[in-house]
């Protein structure tokens, strides 16, 4: 009888967190749609405003170091956003297992972001 109560508990735990997790996914597929949609809709409006695609093209190479300077501005922006949740990990599990798993996962952002940026320079964006 007792580990049927415990077995109860432990799946409305799973539930629980199961729920939650779907929401949090669920928000953020959405939240990606509507980045996507916002893209392709000022992709557009910069399409009929500059006249057609070699007008576009042009005004966005004119205007490469403003897209710089915003990228330079969001990865300030994830560098704060890092800063607060290490300390939060950290303080919460201290070993030196979750320092090196910090460590690593740091190392795979910049590594993304600088593979980014180099692919963002080959291609002359």
């Amino acid at each position: 009888m007792i580990g049927c109560v415990k077995s109860n508990v432990l799946d409305r735990f799973t539930l629980a967190r199961l729920r939650r997790t779907c929401g949090c996914l669920t928000g953020c597929l959405l939240a990606g749609l509507l980045l996507v949609g916002v893209a392709f809709f000022i992709n557009a409006m910069g399409l009929r405003l500059a006249g057609g695609l070699e007008e576009w093209a042009q005004w966005i190479k004119r205007y490469a170091w403003a897209f710089l300077l915003w990228r330079l501005f969001l990865y300030a922006i994830l560098v704060l956003g890092w800063w607060w949740i290490r300390v939060r990990c950290l303080l919460r599990d201290p070993t030196p297992a979750a320092r090196r798993a910090l460590r690593r996962t740091g190392f795979a952002a910049v590594l993304a972001l600088i593979l980014l940026e180099i692919s963002l320079l080959r291609s002359g964006a």
